[in-house]
């Protein structure tokens, strides 16, 4: 019997990491951008990214990582807003030839970071083994017209500005929870009809569990991110790594000192796997959409 042997992807998964902006105190890293440069080959946002955060034990300071939330409300939020932008361009689409359409087009939204400037990039090296900054890649976010004619994109901001559509607070209006029954009624059907029947317990059985059991109102829309660890080595944080963690579209925020960077060497490493040599399953699996507005797979 052949003997089995491993297939290699020819990836690169991790890289230390260099700021475009000095004296920042927070920074974003997009991994799926920083990976396609590294690569020379798209990878898309809509990924559930497998990542690391590693910081050298001499780093000055704590360094706090962020994520998207990895929760329905951010997987459902993503794919609504991909559904509508499908919709929006379809009849353009339609109109033009395959040829015409870009080639490495693909969704993109906004992080909602509020310091979008203060990006973490790849480094690699050259001849010399001197660092260099992958800084050179193009990454259109996706924009749509609305019915007023302005062109909007898309945002994991909770406050957007005119010409953003808010992801999560779009998906909350469609997704809010009522109370569930939401009128009680009083008193339950022949409740005195025998002794067995209580009107405590009719109102216990309706009134208990009614309401859903989180905020239905205001924290899904307006916190969309969930802190992963705090990496240091000083005496608040003696941490070098956070392991790694799930980063829907790739998105990770960083929080440290605004200077000190460099030496701090902090690299990202993505997990290995079948997408293109990482581990990142899709966000969803949208094909395209018909014209009776159902989602074709």
């Amino acid at each position: 019997m052949a003997k089995k042997t491993s297939k290699h992807y020819a990836t690169v998964r991790s890289t230390e990491l260099g700021s475009v902006a000095e004296n920042q105190a927070l920074r974003v890293l997009q991994v799926d951008q920083e990976l396609s440069k590294m690569n020379r080959r798209l990878y898309r946002m809509g990924r559930f990214y497998e990542c690391k955060i590693d910081i050298k034990p001499n780093a000055v300071g704590n360094y706090e990582i962020y994520a998207l939330r990895d929760d329905w409300a951010v997987q459902k939020g993503f794919a609504m807003a991909m559904q509508h932008y499908l919709e929006n361009t379809m009849d353009e689409r339609e109109a033009m030839s395959k040829t015409q359409l870009a080639r490495w087009a693909d969704f993109r939204v906004d992080h909602g970071v509020a310091s979008p400037l203060n990006t973490l990039v790849a480094k690699y090296h050259d001849q010399n083994m001197a660092p260099l900054l992958l800084t050179t890649g193009n990454f259109e976010l996706a924009n749509v017209v609305d019915a007023a004619g302005t062109t909007r994109t898309f945002t994991w901001s909770p406050a957007p500005a005119g010409t953003e559509y808010s992801i999560l607070n779009e998906y909350d209006r469609a997704g809010d929870a009522q109370n569930s029954p939401e009128n009680l009624s009083a008193p339950g059907p022949y409740e005195n009809i025998d002794a067995t029947r209580d009107a405590a317990t009719y109102d216990h059985l309706e009134q208990d569990g009614n309401q859903p059991p989180y905020d239905r109102n205001t924290v899904n829309q307006s916190r969309p991110f969930v802190k992963i660890a705090t990496l240091g080595s000083g005496a608040v944080a003696q941490k070098l790594s956070t392991g790694f963690f799930t980063a829907p579209c790739g998105i990770i925020v960083i929080v440290g000192p605004q200077s000190d960077w460099d030496s701090a060497s902090a690299s990202f490493s993505v997990k290995s796997g079948d997408y293109k040599g990482v581990h990142a399953p899709p966000m969803l699996e949208t094909k395209t959409v018909n014209r009776t507005r159902k989602v074709v797979k």
